[in-house]
């Protein structure tokens, strides 16, 4: 896993929501869905500004992501050890060259976002 002081402090923001997702929802894996979900979640935010740009519907996109979290299994009993899927951490990858070939300093919020799509 990549170090935190690597991404901004938004991105960090975003992965610590997306961890709470996975706690709330009581799941046992930290899966991409759990990271988009955080990502619109930020009212006004970079994400939502650019896939408003590319005309996504907001609303309908935070309800199939919310339909998606709530189809997966759910634990009997309060998350204590999150599983990170693989998919998260390609995703994490992605985001880290994507960053690195934009010669960006840190990961942000429109590197995960690519990744995310990637």
């Amino acid at each position: 896993m990549m170090r935190q002081d690597r991404f901004t402090e938004q991105a960090q923001q975003v992965l610590a929501s997306s961890q709470e997702i996975v706690r709330q929802q009581r799941h046992s894996q930290w899966g991409v869905p759990h990271v988009l979900a955080a990502l619109i979640s930020l009212r006004g935010g970079l994400a939502e500004q650019v896939l408003s740009k590319l005309n996504v519907d907001m609303v309908r996109l935070r309800e199939r992501v919310t339909h998606v979290l709530n189809t997966q299994a759910k634990l009997g009993y309060d998350v204590v050890q999150i599983y990170t899927t693989p998919e998260v951490v390609r995703m994490l990858e992605v985001a880290n060259a994507e960053a690195e070939r934009l010669k960006d300093e840190y990961v942000g919020v429109e590197h995960l976002l690519i990744a995310i799509a990637d």
